[in-house]
């Protein structure tokens, strides 16, 4: 009996039997089917964001564009919640990958599900090598933005109908700052946490993984080194 295994990194499907694919699935620490999907999802929303905005600006500020002006400017806003959720859940499941690892799945389950993103990023690399990410770091500092901007979209909350213009105008505004970190941000933040766990781990797996991802050139940043 043989199945169908898509060979992504090939961009083919090959008829591969069970035993050949056990071969392969021996070949990796771990399964993580979603950590690429999340890694996906946040540079295709970015590469919108920016064909978008793009567009935006070729629009006249005229009543007779304001339709389309509005259209655009909800497209993008569409994608920005796209990158900083989805670049947030992969450092998620990059750390998560890294613990389970090189301590246990029952450690990780039962001490690091209790962190938040942040916290992860701070323990993680210290429990595993003696080493921590740098507290003053840019990766720290992005982290603590991306944390800030995913937990506001994914707790945002209603509010009481105004009944007059200026609260209008106030809930306006407090909509508009839900979006505290940049796309640009939100995507070196990634680059930035891969640097740090690069120097304190040189030998972790996943580098290797990196430099074959067909994804990652599109996001390279200064300071991004995948060596």
């Amino acid at each position: 009996m043989s199945t169908v295994f898509a060979d992504s990194r090939r961009e083919t499907s090959k008829m591969l039997t069970k035993k050949e694919i056990m071969e392969v699935v021996k070949r990796v620490p771990r399964f993580n089917f979603n950590g690429s999907l999340y890694l996906s999802m946040t540079v295709e929303a970015l590469e919108r964001y920016k064909k978008v905005e793009i567009e935006l600006g070729k629009v006249e500020k005229t009543v007779k564009q304001y339709n389309k002006e509005f259209s655009l400017r909800e497209e993008m806003k569409k994608n920005h919640i796209i990158v900083i959720t989805f670049a947030a859940m992969f450092l998620e499941s990059a750390i998560w990958d890294y613990a389970a690892i090189n301590t246990s799945q029952n450690l990780a389950e039962e001490h690091l599900s209790k962190l938040d993103l942040v916290g992860k990023w701070k323990v993680v690399p210290k429990l595993v090598n003696g080493r921590d990410v740098s507290i003053g770091s840019k990766a720290i500092e992005l982290l603590k933005k991306l944390n800030k901007g995913r937990n506001k979209i994914v707790h945002s909350k209603s509010k009481p109908a105004p009944d007059d213009f200026d609260k209008l105008r106030e809930i306006v505004q407090e909509e508009r700052m839900l979006l505290t970190i940049s796309v640009e941000e939100a995507v070196q933040c990634i680059a930035e946490c891969i640097n740090e766990l690069q120097r304190i781990d040189k030998k972790w797996w996943f580098f290797s993984e990196l430099k074959g991802h067909s994804l990652i050139g599109r996001i390279l940043l200064p300071g991004f080194n995948v060596t």
